[in-house]
């Protein structure tokens, strides 16, 4: 069995060590293995896989920024350019997301400093900071309540304090638990001055 035969998330929680070297020598790490590991909570070896990412072999037959977009880019499930660090599984998630479902607040710093979009609409149009704030995440909400797009709504019309749970909902002072919030008292009360809600 060859080094690229095997299959790197099947054993993502036995050794680190063995990971991390079938990931240094292997050249393509597929989106299932990459999200395992932000499932996970494997940010070291996350580190490898976008440092790799970034690391291509040279190739002189192709421009400098087609070679940037080769190591940071690849197609979705629906044939869309985005970036590697974004791409989702077959429940619409992406590492980001899960990184918030589970609370890895570290995952999602690392993830967002090397380019994660925290405006990505996932599973049932929710965005990261939905799901930080529908499992309670309240450290990272608060986080990405300053740089992400606070207004933005899910497939069924609510925002992330619309699908909050009780904790968060407490936190931010909304008294009344099925209160519905207007875009623009979000913008005002809630998030940075850079995303007016309309």
């Amino acid at each position: 069995v060859s080094k690229s035969d095997i299959p790197i998330n099947t054993i993502v929680n036995k050794s680190k060590e063995i990971v991390k070297y079938l990931l240094e020598k292997k050249s393509n790490v597929d989106q299932e293995t990459f999200i395992k590991l932000a499932k996970e909570n494997q940010l070291d070896l996350l580190k490898v896989v976008v440092e790799k990412w970034e690391n291509t072999p040279e190739d002189d037959t192709i421009s400098p920024l087609l070679k940037k977009m080769n190591s940071t880019y690849g197609f979705d499930k629906k044939g869309q350019l985005i970036r590697k660090i974004d791409r989702i599984d077959e429940t619409n998630k992406s590492a980001m997301m899960y990184a918030c479902i589970f609370g890895y607040e570290d995952i999602v710093k690392y993830l967002l400093e090397n380019g994660s979009n925290p405006n990505q609409k996932g599973e049932l149009g929710f965005t990261p900071l939905m799901f930080a704030s529908k499992y309670g995440r309240l450290e990272i909400v608060n986080f990405l309540i300053n740089i992400s797009n606070v207004c933005l709504k899910n497939n069924m019309g609510h925002n992330y304090l619309d699908v909050a749970n009780d904790s968060i909902k407490e936190v931010l002072g909304i008294k009344d638990k099925k209160e519905v919030l207007e875009p623009q008292s979000i913008s005002e009360k809630y998030s940075n001055p850079g995303f007016a809600c309309e």
